[in-house]
C-alpha cells in the first residue's frame, strides 16, 4: 500500500539518521554533506526507487544529527519523457489522498479551489501523496503568515484564512478537490490506485513540449552535466579514455547520414494490387521478396546519438503496408559503441475521421495466432477479468494475439512491485495476475482494441467477407478525445 511505501521512505530516513560516521567502509550511496541550516557536517544517502507503472528515479536524503534538519529531494537521471504530461486528477473521497504524487521540478501545480498555482522551477523535486502536498502548501502558507504578523495585519488574517480552509480539505472534510500537475518534462506522476485497470477521476494528456519548454529543460541538463564528477578508480580501466571517444566522433562525423531516394519507378503492374492493399507509397510489393538492389533505396539511415551512452548510433527507417489496412513505419535503432537495440513501430498516413473499436472473441489456438497491430493511441480492454489498459502503457507494436497477452503480462508482472509483498492490495493484485494465467491456460476470452484514431488491426483471413469472430465497430471521437490527442488544436486551413 501507499502508506507502507511512504513508511520505507520514513525508515530510509531514520536509518540515515541512524549512520554515526562514513570511516573507511564508506559506501557510494552515503555521503557527509554540510547542512544548509546550521553549517554543521550531515549525512545524505541516495536510494534507486522503481516507482510502478512510471520509471526509476533517484530519491535523496539529508538528515542533521546537530539540528535534526532533514529533507528530501527526486532526481531523474538527467531524462526527460518523449514528451509532456498534463494530469487533472478529481478527488471525490478520502481514499484518493491517499495516491502517490512524484512532482519534477519543471512541474507546475494549480489547485483551483484553493487558489493555488506553484510554477515551474520554483520547488525542487518531491515524491509524497495528496494529502502531504496539501500540508506543504500550509507549512509554507504558515511561515508567510509569521512574516506578514507586524508589517501587514490584513494580509496575516487572509493568509490565516486561507489556512483554515486549506486544512479543512486536507482533513477530507471538504469535497471535491482538483490537482493539475503539467510537466513539459514528463517525469511527474499521479499515481493510479486501481492499476491496471482504468483511473476514472486522472485525466492524463500528453502534449509536444513548445520550444521555450524544451529549452529551459535542455539548460538545466547542461548545467548538471558541466558539474565535476568523481572518477570510480575500480571502473576508470574499463571505461573508454577520451583519444578513444574522439577517435570515434571523428569517424562518425566523417560518415554522412544515408537517406534512400526513391526512384520513380513503374514497379505498379496493375490498380488491382494497388486496392488489394499489398504494396507501399513508393510503389513496392512486399508480398514479393525485396530485390537487393531495392533495398538501399527503401531504407533510410540517420546519424543518431544513442539513448544510452550517447556516441552515434543509426537510426533505420522504412515503410511498409499491411494487407488491407495500411501503411506503418518502422524505426530500428543500432549503437555499435555500446550495443543498445530498439525498435519502434508506428501508423503511417493521415488521421481518421472517425474512430475504431475491434472486438475479437478468442476460442481457439487458431485466433492466438492471429496478427495484429496495436497502435500508441489504443486502449486495450479484457472484460474477463476487469483489465483496461491505458493508450500508453506498452507503445505501439506489431505482434500476435498470443504475442500481445505475453507483453501485458511481462508489464504487470515487472513494473508493479506493489503485488509483491504481504499487503491486502498485494494479494489482491497477485489473485489478478493468477486470473489472467488461469485465463490464457484456457484459451478463451474477448480482447477488446479501442483505438480513437483507428491506427489498429486485427488480421483476418475472410477479408474482404465479414469475419464472425471480429465485430468492428466506428464510432464519432468525442470532443475530449480530439483534444488529447492535440486534433482540436490542428488549424488546417490554408493562408
Amino acid at each position: 500500500s501507499n502508506a507502507e511505501y511512504m513508511g520505507s521512505i520514513f525508515s530510509m530516513i531514520a536509518e540515515a539518521k541512524g549512520v554515526q560516521s562514513l570511516g573507511s567502509e564508506a559506501k557510494n550511496d552515503i555521503s557527509e554533506v554540510q547542512c544548509g541550516s546550521c553549517k554543521a557536517m550531515g549525512i545524505m544517502k541516495k536510494v534507486l526507487l522503481s516507482i510502478p507503472q512510471h520509471k526509476e528515479i533517484t530519491f535523496k536524503i539529508f538528515v542533521c544529527k546537530k539540528c535534526s534538519f532533514n529533507s528530501t529531494e527526486v532526481f531523474f537521471g538527467n531524462k526527460k519523457a518523449d514528451f509532456g504530461v498534463k494530469m487533472t486528477c478529481n478527488i471525490a473521497d478520502k481514499k484518493n489522498f491517499e495516491r502517490l504524487v512524484i512532482k519534477s521540478e519543471f512541474a507546475s501545480v494549480t489547485i483551483p479551489q484553493l487558489g493555488v498555482n506553484i510554477p515551474p522551477k520554483s520547488q525542487k523535486g518531491i515524491m509524497t501523496d495528496i494529502h502531504g502536498l496539501i500540508d506543504m502548501m500550509i507549512k509554507t502558507a504558515a511561515d508567510l503568515q509569521k512574516s506578514k504578523a507586524e508589517s501587514d495585519p490584513k494580509e496575516y488574517k487572509k493568509i490565516g484564512a486561507w489556512i483554515e480552509k486549506a486544512k479543512k480539505y486536507a482533513a477530507g472534510e471538504a469535497f471535491p478537490l482538483t490537482l493539475i500537475l503539467d510537466d513539459p518534462s514528463g517525469n511527474s506522476l499521479i499515481q493510479n490506485p486501481y492499476a491496471p485497470n482504468h483511473d476514472a477521476y486522472n485525466t492524463i494528456h500528453h502534449y509536444v513540449r513548445s520550444k521555450e519548454q524544451l529549452r529551459d529543460i535542455d539548460k538545466e541538463e547542461i548545467e548538471d552535466s558541466l558539474k565535476p564528477e568523481q572518477t570510480d578508480p575500480t571502473t576508470a580501466a574499463d571505461s573508454p579514455s577520451e583519444e578513444q571517444k574522439d577517435g570515434k566522433r571523428k569517424k562518425d562525423n566523417s560518415e554522412e547520414s544515408k537517406i534512400g531516394s526513391a526512384k520513380p519507378s513503374n514497379l505498379i503492374s496493375s490498380e488491382s494490387e494497388v486496392h488489394k492493399g499489398t504494396l507501399n507509397a513508393m510503389g513496392i510489393n512486399f508480398i514479393q521478396p525485396l530485390e537487393e538492389d531495392r533495398k538501399q533505396e527503401e531504407l533510410i539511415e540517420v546519424d543518431t546519438p544513442c539513448y544510452a551512452c550517447e556516441e552515434m548510433g543509426k537510426n533505420k527507417i522504412c515503410t511498409c503496408t499491411i494487407p488491407h489496412f495500411k501503411e506503418i513505419i518502422i524505426i530500428a535503432f543500432v549503437c555499435d559503441y555500446c550495443g543498445y537495440k530498439n525498435t519502434e513501430v508506428k501508423g503511417g498516413g493521415g488521421i481518421s475521421e472517425k474512430g475504431l473499436k475491434l472486438t475479437l472473441n478468442v476460442n481457439s489456438p487458431a485466433d492466438l495466432r492471429r496478427d495484429l497491430y496495436k497502435s500508441d493511441s489504443c486502449d486495450i480492454n479484457i472484460p474477463e477479468i476487469g483489465l483496461e489498459v491505458g493508450s500508453g502503457t506498452i507503445g505501439s507494436t506489431y505482434t500476435t494475439v498470443e504475442g500481445l497477452m505475453g507483453k501485458l503480462y511481462e508489464n504487470l508482472t515487472t513494473s508493479n512491485p506493489f503485488g509483491f509483498g504481504t499487503s491486502d492490495m498485494a494479494k489482491k493484485y497477485r489473485a489478478f495476475l493468477d486470473s489472467f494465467k488461469t485465463m490464457l491456460a484456457k484459451g478463451t476470452f474477448t480482447l477488446v482494441l479501442d483505438d480513437p484514431l483507428a491506427n489498429s488491426f486485427i488480421y483476418s483471413d475472410l477479408y474482404p467477407s465479414p469475419d464472425p469472430q471480429i465485430i468492428s465497430e466506428v464510432y464519432t471521437r468525442t470532443e475530449e478525445q480530439d483534444e488529447d490527442l492535440g486534433i482540436a488544436d490542428m488549424d488546417t486551413q490554408l493562408e
